[in-house]
């Protein structure tokens, strides 16, 4: 587990800076999120196949042990997640931004946990979750660039100016992304502990009950931007997207490995911690500035983590 995560997600996040960069594509996001559901639904339909003859009917998989209705909320819930969580590229969100925004979903998910699914949570876990976030909230708070963004919108609206602060909506789409995300986890968490812990099941279908999404958003746009994919000529582009859908496999297999074996507080924690071991990467690789208030909040968030690890 933790070799697909730190291997496969770190990796993945480096493989998509370097598609952003080598796309120019106003819609690059949303054919990205087609091939990664769909490479990871294809990675489940062969681990899943059941060759039996009575298995036919169900085009050879094997029976559910989840019942579907629970596994299409979890898909409306994390298909949101996800391609808010891609869209947010669009809006002029660096890497290590959207890295920091994303990490408050260990917040969230206690927030929520404790007011709607009767969840209690023992006084270190409650101060690693502090740490984490004011962590969070220095290293976004601080960061020049997004302050001057913050004053600059804030200006133009008192000046009924019409330009839009493409910040400000990225952090926004963001945060409805984490939120989404933390509602999906929690309910699959509730879903394994009433079900059993079938977290292929879960990851297998969550992917391919999320294609058919895709045709009914925007089948236009799915077609133009495979066209422009494909027929572009940019192979290096190709070789890029094929190789985010390959560590995304990866990736996701980890964390619904994690997902079968803990609760989801605990997912948050070590994806938290995966998240700032890809902006260190996204750091040093692409050369982001980064502020001493930036630094301070890393440090802050991994002593959170490491608080709520030996608080577990």
């Amino acid at each position: 587990i933790f070799s697909l995560i730190f291997g496969g997600c770190c990796s993945n996040v480096f493989v998509l800076e370097k598609f952003i960069k080598q796309s120019t594509s106003p819609n690059k996001s949303f054919v990205l999120t087609f091939f990664q559901f769909l490479f990871v639904a294809a990675n489940g339909y062969v681990r899943n196949i059941d060759m039996n003859k009575n298995s036919i009917k169900r085009l050879y998989l094997p029976q559910l042990k989840i019942p579907l209705r629970r596994h299409w909320i979890n898909v409306l819930l994390s298909f949101i997640s996800s391609t808010l969580n891609n869209i947010a590229f669009s809006f002029d969100i660096s890497v290590p931004i959207h890295i920091i925004i994303r990490s408050l979903g260990t917040a969230t998910t206690m927030i929520i946990g404790y007011l709607f699914f009767n969840k209690r949570y023992s006084l270190n876990q409650i101060m690693s979750a502090i740490i984490l976030t004011i962590g969070v909230m220095v290293a976004t708070l601080n960061n020049k660039r997004n302050s001057s963004s913050i004053t600059s919108n804030f200006i133009d609206n008192n000046n009924n100016n019409n330009n839009t602060n493409q910040d400000g909506i990225g952090a926004m789409i963001l945060l409805i992304a984490t939120i989404a995300g933390t509602l999906a986890g929690l309910y699959t968490e509730i879903t394994f502990f009433k079900y059993g812990r079938h977290w292929e099941e879960n990851l297998f279908f969550m992917h391919l009950l999320s294609l058919p999404l895709f045709m009914i958003i925007s089948p236009s746009k799915l077609w133009k931007e495979l066209q422009n994919l494909f027929y572009g000529g940019n192979t290096q582009l190709q070789m890029t997207l094929l190789l985010n859908c390959f560590t995304q496999v990866i990736c996701v297999n980890g964390v619904n490995r994690l997902a079968g074996n803990s609760t989801s507080l605990t997912v948050n924690i070590v994806l938290l911690v995966r998240k700032f071991v890809s902006l260190i990467i996204s750091v040093i690789a692409f050369g982001y500035p980064i502020s001493a208030a930036e630094v301070t909040g890393a440090l802050l968030v991994f002593s959170g983590a490491l608080l709520y690890s030996y608080s577990s």
